[in-house]
């Protein structure tokens, strides 16, 4: 019906620029997370800054040592930077590292896995895609730990 009134269609491949769209992503989520976190505004930049160096630092592991090295990375900064805000701001060192271990969680391949799983679209390895889901969990982990035993915060919480 539509091409009696508009003419044949032309099929154009749609380019998507996701080197700046990614940043503005991980942005857009670090800013969303402290207004459902109700962060006071000193804390916002810090907030905004420790997703971002998630994603970078994430990133540039990944594409260096891997998947979950990358994750390993991206954790272990997020955990430096935020044990150097709560020892420069006198505050916890979770305020900070919340947004960042967000923007790091594997929560998207989970989901994926769960919904072709119930969904029986198609028939895959997802015992391959829940073990990498859990290394990069461990990865997670174990970047916390050494970033703590690296910049220790002065006091817990």
């Amino acid at each position: 019906m539509a091409s009696a009134f508009l003419g044949p269609l032309q099929f154009q491949a749609v380019t998507f620029n996701t080197s700046w769209s990614n940043w503005l992503a991980v942005a857009t989520l670090s800013i969303t997370l402290t207004i459902i976190l109700k962060a006071r505004s000193k804390d916002i930049p810090w907030m905004l800054a420790s997703g971002c160096i998630a994603y970078g630092a994430s990133l540039w592991g990944g594409a260096v040592f891997g998947i979950a090295l990358g994750a390993f990375i991206g954790a272990f900064a997020v955990g430096i930077f935020s044990n150097l805000y709560a020892r420069m701001m006198k505050s916890p060192a979770l305020i900070p590292s919340l947004p960042g271990l967000v923007v790091l969680v594997p929560g998207s391949k989970i989901f994926i896995l769960l919904n072709r799983a119930i969904s029986g679209q198609e028939q895959f390895a997802g015992d391959q895609l829940g073990q990498q889901a859990f290394l990069v969990f461990m990865s997670l982990v174990a970047g916390i730990i050494f970033a703590n035993v690296i910049t220790p915060p002065k006091r817990s919480l």
